[in-house]
């Protein structure tokens, strides 16, 4: 595998996602308003409007199921971001219909915040290590 092979993905919300349990409390979760990814150095933009969040949906997941793997920054967030979005405009047929445990299987799943924590070295206002903000990882990365 190369990282041609890798989809690069990123999820945008109206709003944090404040609960980590997307399958029991996805009418929580904020509403998607843009789905991205790139393969093979494609990048492809989706904003979400009601007529097209099937239709986003159905490509991500469709995506996401033919790599064999996928990263984002703070990817797990993202990942159920996505579930709860299905499950809440579209309902359980629907996700286990498009197989979306498999698409977004965590074994597939690379973490680029968490990867990257220790490399940005990330603190706190009291000097505590914490999980860095893609700025602070960029700005590490590209000083």
């Amino acid at each position: 595998m190369t990282t041609e092979d890798v989809l690069i993905i990123k999820v945008e919300t109206d709003g944090p996602v404040r609960s980590h349990n997307w399958e029991t409390d996805y009418e929580a979760f904020p509403a998607l308003t843009r789905i991205g990814f790139c393969e093979r150095g494609v990048i492809k933009i989706y904003e979400i409007g009601d007529t097209l969040l099937s239709q986003a949906l159905d490509l991500f997941v469709s995506r996401c199921h033919a790599a064999p793997m996928f990263a984002g920054f703070n990817v797990h967030a993202e990942t159920a971001a996505v579930k709860a979005a299905i499950l809440r405009e579209f309902g359980r047929a629907y996700y286990d219909a498009m197989d979306v445990e498999e698409a977004l299987w965590k074994g597939k799943r690379i973490d680029i915040m968490r990867s990257g924590a220790k490399f940005a070295d990330a603190r706190d206002q009291l000097g505590n290590p914490k999980m860095p903000s893609l700025r602070e990882l960029y700005f590490r990365c590209f000083p």
